[in-house]
């Protein structure tokens, strides 16, 4: 009997023989196509990969046992392969450091299709230089590119591993996407990829004037591409260009341009390319999917930070506040204080007094909060009402904190009440949010019954 575990269950070996009888003394083995679970791996597939037995390889998935992946294989041939036809391929394995000459079917058990893979030849690369620019197609380049942008929840994390496939497609010392501000008329360098030994740049080339890429321009928009095989022998030495160039050691460089609405919004390139030169078409096409990727989770990004954030004074909104008190509960502190601020009488000044007005006293008292709690995640709650939490900040520091607060409060005028609550025993967060809130509203009647309402409100904010 064979076991497996996931949607693959017990099958009966009689059930194989006829796949795998020919081919016992041959690498081969059997996968689910939909699961990618391995079924069998052949005595030679066994010793290939350092494995004793089925038991080290039954339930597992293929990719992870002979391509040494986390994910399924963005060559994977699964999509290509037809009933009752044979695909054959070349494909350089990085576990073993070999290629390998491939035949893949779909076999039938049960009902059930089945990949059977096997391995006709296996030969070692004589040169490792070979090795790297042979190993990738331009499709397979491409796929990895896709992947690399699907698989990083983060854009940096995404652009850099897509940066990485392409940089080491064409074996270069550093590839790189820059973007245009053409409100400010410079370009800066976003995102970069280095090879070993390459010393990074991405920190000297920010607001490049857009002059200075003038000719880079002209060529993206007439030719879609730019490309120097040789500095010295095709760029002006006394261009300012041919300096930057210069002083990073660059000797050679692709760049294909980003285009949004008709007009070039920035570029993607490689430097001292060494392999692959005559195949510019991943350039061309990497460059359409990682823009479209950028501009998708730039979007994302921006509908996320305007669902956690109050436009008007840049802090955090309710929505923020809510699921930062989910977070809060599940955690334990040392020490916890709370504070709750409210402006007097929000609603009144904005009617009488006008809304551009009440806006200034809430974007003031926002600048307030900052300047006191720089790295605190402060929220604004409601029109008028302000939140946040100091976890682990300790007694005498919290402390501390309020009493700059109210010395800010005082010097700007502002008019507001404020409630806090320390506590270090352990009382439930809840608690202490009601006991801050509480000692907030009781400032605010104190304040109401001393100053009435235009009292505090006269002078307006010190500028």
């Amino acid at each position: 009997m064979i076991v497996s575990i996931g949607r693959i269950t017990y099958m009966k070996r009689e059930k194989l023989n006829t796949f795998i009888i020919d081919h016992l003394s041959m690498v081969c083995y059997i996968s689910d196509m939909e699961t990618y679970e391995m079924l069998f791996l052949s005595d030679p597939g066994l010793r290939m990969f350092g494995l004793q037995s089925e038991k080290d390889y039954l339930g597992r998935k293929c990719y992870e046992i002979l391509q040494g992946r986390n994910s399924p294989c963005p060559y994977c041939t699964n999509a290509k392969l037809v009933r009752g036809e044979k695909y054959c391929w070349e494909h350089f394995n990085e576990t073993l450091k070999r290629s390998a000459s491939i035949e893949d079917s779909i076999i039938e058990i049960d009902g059930r299709e089945y990949r059977l893979e096997v391995v006709h030849d296996f030969f070692l690369q004589k040169d490792e230089i070979m090795r790297l620019s042979k190993k990738l197609t331009s499709e397979q380049a491409l796929l990895e590119c896709v992947s690399a942008l699907s698989e990083g929840t983060e854009i940096s994390q995404a652009v850099n591993r897509f940066l990485e496939v392409v940089g080491r497609f064409y074996q270069a010392a550093r590839s790189y996407i820059f973007e245009f501000d053409t409100d400010k008329k410079v370009a800066d360098n976003t995102f970069e990829w280095c090879s070993e030994g390459v010393t990074s740049q991405i920190d000297n080339l920010k607001g490049l004037s857009l002059d200075l890429l003038s000719d880079w321009i002209d060529k993206f928009e007439k030719t879609g591409e730019f490309f120097i095989s040789s500095l010295y022998d095709e760029m002006d030495p006394k261009g300012e260009d041919f300096r930057i160039l210069e002083a990073q050691n660059i000797r050679s460089l692709m760049a294909v341009p980003f285009f949004k609405e008709g007009k070039v919004t920035g570029f993607f390139g490689v430097d001292d390319p060494s392999s692959n030169l005559e195949n510019r078409t991943l350039m061309h096409s990497a460059s359409k999917f990682i823009w479209q990727e950028m501009e998708k989770r730039r979007l994302i990004e921006q509908l996320a930070y305007a669902s956690y954030t109050d436009m008007l004074t840049g802090l955090k909104n309710r929505n923020c506040f809510k699921d930062t008190v989910m977070r809060l509960r599940k955690e334990k502190f040392a020490n916890m204080g709370v504070v709750y601020l409210d402006l007097d009488n929000l609603k009144e000044t904005n009617d009488t007094l006008g809304h551009d007005l009440g806006d200034k006293y809430l974007i003031e008292t926002a600048k307030v909060l900052t300047d006191v709690f720089p790295n605190i995640d402060i929220f604004r709650t409601g029109g008028d009402e302000f939140v946040l939490f100091l976890p682990d900040l300790g007694k005498e520091k919290t402390e501390g904190k309020m009493r700059q607060l109210s010395e800010h409060i005082q010097t700007q005028n502002l008019p507001c009440s404020v409630g806090s609550c320390y506590d270090d025993k352990g009382v439930r967060l809840e608690t202490l949010m009601v006991r801050a809130e509480k000692e907030m509203y009781r400032q605010k009647e104190e304040h109401h019954s001393k100053n009435g309402f235009f009292c505090r409100y006269g002078s307006g904010i010190k500028e």
